[in-house]
């Protein structure tokens, strides 16, 4: 446990990005409840964690006051060796910063990513949700803090029982008593951090698994389209139906230079005419009449008329 523990203290100072967010519409309307449910546990956890990590911040500024004070005249004595380990580890879990990254995870389902945040949007509802590299980082985060801690818990144990022993001595007994009430202390702190953590390491795995594996940008197989329905007008139709018989009769026909068939002009002149003529209106009876001969009578034929 010792070498995995040191393998991720490597990594302590590995910083957070900027969590890159997305709408909270691409995400399953099955799936809101149980974030909802999430955040309201994380929210509360999160301010329990900040309160504990401030209390733990009191007694390491305690712990760094007397090292100052007695790390000259001490620094030979073994119980001293004890004082510099335990401040050594103080010192790692503030580097971590764990308190500000639950809460820009937090934060990340109240705003797109940009920073600062805004902290008038957190009154509201959730508008977006990070991606899982993020909130994978950050339960890596939680699991390296929980192991430090874990840790740091038994060193203070041990300190406590060297502590003890030196204080037999009677030599610098108001130093040691001191040490002992400030390693004390700080091993309650670390017991309710480390359930603290444990909760919150407990939250993100959550949503994970709520959130979706792929990228919510991309579309899954068999995802069903509704289209808007876009009204075509006549000449509209008529280009669509060259369109097909031009690809019906192969490549030889192109259209693309003008969508009306190739007919020549003396055609459509005469076809002009003669649509115009029959529709051309009718006024008034336009029936011939029959011309009736008129009869001749003896005087006409003397006269010659």
């Amino acid at each position: 446990m010792y070498l995995a523990f040191n393998e991720n203290l490597m990594n302590r100072n590995t910083q957070v990005p900027c969590p890159s967010s997305s709408e909270r519409r691409l995400l399953g309307v099955s799936r809101h409840a149980s974030i909802d449910s999430q955040l309201k546990a994380l929210k509360s956890f999160s301010r329990r964690l900040t309160l504990a990590l401030d209390a733990f911040r009191d007694d390491h500024k305690v712990l760094e006051r007397l090292y100052y004070k007695g790390k000259n005249q001490h620094r030979l004595s073994l119980f001293w060796r004890r004082v510099s380990e335990i401040r050594r580890f103080c010192q790692r879990l503030n580097e971590l910063h764990i308190d500000q990254v639950v809460d820009i995870l937090w934060k990340s389902f109240f705003s797109d990513g940009v920073l600062p945040f805004d902290r008038r949007a957190t009154k509201g509802s959730w508008t977006h949700f990070p991606d899982r590299p993020f909130v994978t980082l950050v339960s890596q985060k939680l699991n390296m803090c929980s192991a430090l801690v874990t840790r740091m818990q038994e060193r203070l144990t041990e300190a406590y029982r060297s502590f003890t022993l030196a204080m037999q001595s009677g030599a610098f007994l108001q130093l040691i008593l001191t040490l002992v009430a400030v390693v004390s202390r700080i091993r309650m702190v670390c017991e309710v951090l480390h359930s603290i953590l444990q909760i919150n390491l407990d939250i993100t795995r959550h949503i994970l698994d709520i959130l979706p594996a792929a990228p919510p940008s991309i579309l899954p197989e068999n995802t069903v389209l509704s289209l808007p329905i876009v009204e075509v007008s006549q000449t509209d139709k008529m280009d669509i139906d060259l369109l097909d018989i031009s690809k019906s009769f192969g490549p030889e026909i192109d259209i693309s230079t003008s969508s009306k068939p190739n007919v020549p002009a003396r055609t459509i002149i005469k076809h002009n005419v003669s649509s115009a003529a029959t529709l051309r209106p009718k006024y008034g009876n336009h029936t011939s009449k029959k011309k009736t001969k008129k009869v001749k009578d003896e005087i006409d034929n003397i006269f010659g008329f």
